[in-house]
């Protein structure tokens, strides 16, 4: 599972030529070791911009299936840093609308919300705000 973060964008607009991808976040299952478990950070502000640059082989191989949340948006924020991700495996924002369509609204479809709604606390995503 991949996500990212971004600042500088105007969520009234196309992400399209506009944010900037303060960090990266993947997820390859147990089996998958890091150096501290099978979770990467990928830092890209401040010292460490430029960081993402490292992953967009990873990012662009298309063998390696990957799984987002609103994978549209990430997709078009990586692009603006020059990455053509592909190996598109599934959008957990598109399955849940899926699952329950009729959603209201007030609940939405963020990954923070769907986490809470279908996990508990136990598993909440901790905002970045």
């Amino acid at each position: 599972a991949c996500d990212t973060e971004v600042a500088g964008i105007d969520m009234d607009k196309s992400p399209i030529g506009q944010g900037f991808v303060t960090c990266a976040t993947i997820f390859c299952g147990p089996d998958v070791d890091f150096g501290n478990g099978p979770k990467l950070f990928i830092d890209n502000l401040d010292d460490a911009e430029g960081t993402l640059d490292l992953f967009q082989n990873y990012f662009e191989d298309i063998q390696i299936k990957k799984v987002w949340h609103n994978y549209g948006f990430d997709r078009h924020v990586l692009w603006n840093h020059g990455i053509d991700v592909q190996g598109l495996g599934g959008d957990t924002m598109h399955m849940a609308r899926l699952w329950h369509a009729s959603r209201p609204i007030s609940q939405g479809y963020s990954l923070e919300s769907l986490a809470a709604a279908l996990l508990g606390n136990k598993y909440k995503k901790i905002p970045m705000k």
